[in-house]
């Protein structure tokens, strides 16, 4: 703003400069003047949001220890005889974010097919962890118990079939924007309406 006064004085001195001239200097100034400090404020905030996307793709590229892929459960068990018995053995669970903090320590128990469980506890005592396990969005390390389906270690079972047998609404579901139906049929977007009720 400093440097447009000096010119326009300058300018003004030497009689090179009309007022009309000046005015559209001065609009072209300060246009670029208040575009320059609205950049130099988010700069701050584009150098955030490129930390993040960072963050988030690093988190895309590490490699799964689940095998993610359907090409790396080929050669699982097929899930199509599954009776529905399940058996915790002596789990012992910590997220790996915070391996020194065990969550689950010596859990066992068996849930008969047909059974009705109800997991009862104060908050961190390791219902989600044992959900979360079930669903296999994590893992027990060897030699810290296992998990079983039909006496069978879960870890031998094909993931994307497990996936279809078990059925989940976590307490803080994520929900797109759009019909109930829609949110349910994401599952398998080929179900009937029957199917999802």
């Amino acid at each position: 703003m400093q440097l447009f006064l000096l010119l326009q004085k300058k300018f003004i001195l030497n009689d090179s400069l009309d007022s009309e001239d000046m005015f559209i200097i001065k609009s072209l100034v300060l246009r670029g003047y208040s575009t320059i400090i609205v950049k130099a404020q988010n700069m701050g905030r584009i150098k955030k949001a490129l930390l993040s996307l960072k963050n988030f793709y690093s988190v895309l590229e590490t490699d799964s220890l689940i095998p993610q892929f359907e090409k790396d459960n080929i050669n699982k068990l097929s899930t199509n005889n599954v009776h529905g018995k399940i058996e915790f053995k002596n789990v012992y669970f910590s997220y790996p974010t915070n391996p020194s903090n065990v969550i689950l320590k010596n859990v066992s128990f068996i849930v008969n097919p047909g059974e009705k469980v109800a997991l009862v506890g104060y908050s961190g005592c390791g219902k989600s962890s044992i959900i979360q396990l079930l669903n296999r969005f994590y893992d027990v390390e060897d030699g810290k118990g296992e998990i079983l389906i039909d006496d069978i270690n879960i870890k031998d079972y094909n993931l994307y079939e497990l996936g279809k047998k078990i059925g989940l609404v976590s307490q803080e579901p994520s929900v797109f924007k759009r019909s109930v139906i829609e949110n349910i049929r994401y599952g398998n977007l080929n179900a009937s309406n029957e199917e999802c009720l």
